[in-house]
This record gives structure tokens, sequence and C-alpha cells, in this order.
């Protein structure tokens, strides 16, 4: 398995210009209680960022990091946190791209799951690579193959994280990222249809 290892780094650093953000009562009740949390922000803001919903960490995001509001401070420490977040993602894309053999690339997975590498980060980071790849593969050999990679490690990495949910999501989750009518079907046939449970006899009835 080789292609090329390059990795990109999707950041978005807001700007002072960008729109402020307007709260609704529940975001507030989350800013509120960030504030309010004892202890080292920072740490606060990395055990919080899995449960923030996504719209407020973009809204977070937008607002001008200063020291001089307590908004302004939880928005230049989660503009860190979230850079961090995203630079050991790549870092952990990079690993993968560079297994260089598929049973390497499982082993490198299954220990990537377990210590809680493939985060929302890191299918960030995932989504930007196969992106570019998809609009880059028809124009080198390299690209495609890049690409088929890619989308080889997308695929073991959600395999990877089903095997610790319920079986339910698991299968919803299977379902969404298969793209075949046909594999589709056959994956409802599998784990939705009842089971024939009609026994034949040797002379042919029922």
């Amino acid at each position: 398995m080789h292609t090329s290892s390059r990795v990109y780094f999707p950041l978005h650093r807001a700007s002072s210009l960008d729109s402020p953000a307007k709260y609704s009562d529940d975001e507030m009740a989350v800013i509120n209680e960030l504030q309010a949390m004892d202890g080292d922000l920072k740490q606060n803001l990395i055990q919080a960022l899995p449960s923030l919903p996504p719209t407020l960490i973009m809204k977070i995001r937008q607002e001008t990091a200063n020291s001089d509001s307590p908004l302004g401070i939880i928005a230049g420490m989660l503009q860190d946190v979230v850079e961090e977040r995203l630079k050991a993602a790549k870092e952990t894309l990079q690993s993968l791209l560079q297994a260089g053999e598929v049973r390497k690339l499982d082993s490198l997975i299954g220990k990537a799951a377990k210590n809680g590498d493939l985060d929302a980060a890191f299918f960030q980071v995932m989504n930007v690579n196969m992106n570019d790849a998809a609009a880059d593969q028809s124009d080198s050999d390299e690209e495609a193959s890049r690409y088929q990679i890619l989308q080889h490690i997308y695929t073991r990495c959600q395999e990877e994280l089903e095997k610790n949910i319920s079986p339910g999501l698991g299968l919803l989750n299977k379902l969404l990222r298969t793209d075949q009518e046909s594999i589709r079907a056959n994956i409802y046939e599998h784990y939705l249809t009842p089971p024939n449970t009609t026994i034949q006899s040797p002379d042919g009835n029922s």
C-alpha cells in the first residue's frame, strides 16, 4: 500500500470582521456553565468539547479572542483546543497513510480507536483530504490511488467505531455510508429480514 502521505490540515481561524454571533437561551446557558466551572478552563473545555453542539462551537469561534471578556477568553481557549485536536488528527491520519501494509493499517486503526483518536476532528481531517483527493483523482494515477486508500481508511475507522456502539446505531451507520443500492439491499435482507423457518422434507413438502 503505497501512496502520498501528505495530509491537509483544515483550520478556520475566525476573523474579527466576522459578524457577531447570536446565541439562544440554551446556548447562553451552556456558555455560563463553562464560565462557572472550577479548575483549569482548557481542561474543562477539552472534557466538554465532545458534548458541545457543533453550531455553538462555530459561534464561539467567531468571537474575537481576547482577555477582556469572559466570552473572549473562552473563544481564544476553544480555538487553541480545536487546533490542537486537528493537529493530532492530522498526525493520526498521516501515520495511517504511512502504514505500508493492510495488516499494519488495521492494527494502527484499532489502536487509534482504543485511544480515542478517531474523534470528530479526525473525521473532519479525513473528509477534507477525501474531498481533495476525489477532486484530483482524474489528474493522475497517484491521486486515484490516494483516494481509494483514504476511502478504505474511512470505512475501516467507521467499522472499528461501530464495534463499541449499540447494534442498531451500528447498522444505521453502515447503511448511511453505503452508496450502492444493491449492497444496501443485502444489508437490509441480512439484518432486518426475518429468517426462513420453514423446514422442507426430503420429498419436497414443507
